[in-house]
């Protein structure tokens, strides 16, 4: 038995044949076994014999989501409520602390949702601070206040929204599907469950 190393496609993979390595005529009337690193699965081999394939499983996209709330509470809560949809998601607590981790992200962050009134850094600040940093970037804003004038402003850009405290888990989802629609780098996102239609987050300024 020969064991060697080859690379189809620029993915390694161990070759095990009984032939001769030096007898490129056994080589070709022997069983040849290759194993790729990654998922298993099992097919012909256009010659003799049987090809066990271990491929790679690519990763689903998810689009990457920044979260901030000063309240603990509902961090927690859209937390759990984001990633469970597929998100992957960084969460902070407050504007300086999501404009370091927004400034040192390598993969772009795609959408901000975040709480409008903040101590320190409202979320309109924090917002266009990461704006200037000249990635595209869609913004949903939520808050259990109306909309001030400068907020308003603000919302009659593309991909921005406002959602208003309290609101229901199935509402945040589908408003934060529709702004990263309107994104040129987002995929579609699978169908999948979005929340019972009775599930809501009761949250107050």
């Amino acid at each position: 038995m020969r064991v060697g190393i080859a690379c189809s496609n620029k993915t390694p993979s161990i070759l095990i044949t009984t032939a001769d390595a030096r007898n490129f005529g056994g080589l070709l009337h022997s069983p040849i076994y290759r194993v790729h690193f990654g998922r298993k699965s099992v097919s012909p081999q256009a010659h003799k014999g049987e090809a066990m394939t271990y491929s790679p499983v690519p990763e689903p996209y998810r689009s990457r989501v920044l979260l901030v709330d000063d309240e603990r509470g509902i961090l927690d809560a859209l937390y759990t409520l984001l990633e469970s949809d597929g998100y992957e998601v960084l969460a902070a607590s407050n504007g300086p602390d999501a404009l370091t981790i927004f400034q040192q992200s390598i993969r772009p962050i795609e959408l901000l949702v975040t709480d409008y009134d903040m101590p320190g850094m409202s979320g309109l600040e924090l917002a266009c601070e990461c704006s200037r940093i000249g990635r595209e970037l869609c913004v949903l804003y939520v808050s259990g206040a109306h909309p001030n004038e400068q907020l308003r402003a603000d919302l009659q850009e593309r991909k921005r929204g406002f959602l208003a405290k309290p609101f229901r888990t199935d509402d945040l989802l589908r408003k934060a599907r529709e702004l990263l629609v309107e994104s040129p780098r987002q995929l579609p996102l699978p169908d999948s469950a979005i929340g019972n239609p009775g599930d809501s987050i009761n949250v107050s300024e």
